[in-house]
């Protein structure tokens, strides 16, 4: 399932699943596709990624900084899935870091599936995330599993 155009706004009315799935998209459209900082508030006082408690200005900081290295950075959602309060997604991202200094820019393509879960009110709570990121340097692509996506993504 692509991206729609536009990021679907939650509908009174809708089940939690529906909600949950939107606010989700809504979430990584307007962040990562948009730079719209103003919906991390979706992320519950408790948030956790991968189990450890995030700090919502460090979030920022390091979407600010990624988004800086790729400017035509792009997430699609490829496909996700809603049970009671969590929801699985599998998402790509694409960029070109454009070099600096003088060195050549580099292309990235990163895959990964995220298990979400949101309280009743629609924010979340955990993320789970797993994933692999390619990275084309020179014609010479490595390919590198979750545990480095997140340096692998801002290394120069």
């Amino acid at each position: 399932m692509s991206s729609p155009a536009t990021s679907p706004i939650p509908t009174p009315g809708i089940s939690v699943q529906e909600r949950n799935k939107a606010v989700t998209w809504a979430f990584f459209d307007e962040v990562f596709n948009k730079g719209n900082m103003s919906v991390v508030s979706k992320l519950g006082p408790n948030y956790k990624f991968n189990g450890s408690s995030q700090n919502n200005n460090g979030f920022i900081g390091w979407v600010q900084k990624l988004r800086s290295t790729y400017p035509d950075m792009q997430v699609t959602f490829l496909s996700n899935i809603a049970e009671g309060n969590a929801v699985a997604i599998r998402w790509q991202m694409t960029g070109t870091h454009p070099g600096t200094n003088g060195s050549y820019g580099w292309s990235v393509e990163a895959t990964g599936n995220n298990l979400l879960t949101y309280d009743e009110e629609g924010q979340c709570l955990t993320n789970d995330q797993a994933g692999t990121c390619t990275r084309v340097a020179d014609g010479i692509a490595t390919t590198h599993d979750s545990s480095q996506i997140l340096d692998l993504l801002l290394a120069p």
